[in-house]
């Protein structure tokens, strides 16, 4: 998880699938990425109003594959993101 100082009100949350452990063990892997809303609520508050965005639905149907590799994905089920140009 992470927050970026460019983005105060939003928190990404990283997750990899099957596992960070298939990285070690050169299987295939990917990596998804969710985007989620920071607020100025109470931090109580706030954690269980992400907790719940978290498990609301499987993220690997829901977050952006972000990481592993074309290969991998394909392999996992996963399409792989289109290119941007910036």
């Amino acid at each position: 998880m992470s927050a970026w100082l460019g983005e105060p009100d939003r928190v990404n949350l990283f997750l990899f699938h099957p596992g960070r452990a298939a990285i070690r063990e050169d299987r295939p892997w990917v990596q998804f990425r969710m985007v989620l809303d920071a607020s100025s609520d109470e931090p109580a508050a706030q954690a269980g109003r992400l907790a719940e965005q978290i498990v609301a639905a499987d993220p690997r149907r829901t977050a952006e594959v972000c990481g592993g590799s074309v290969e991998f994905a394909r392999r996992l089920g996963y399409p792989w993101p289109p290119r941007t140009s910036v």
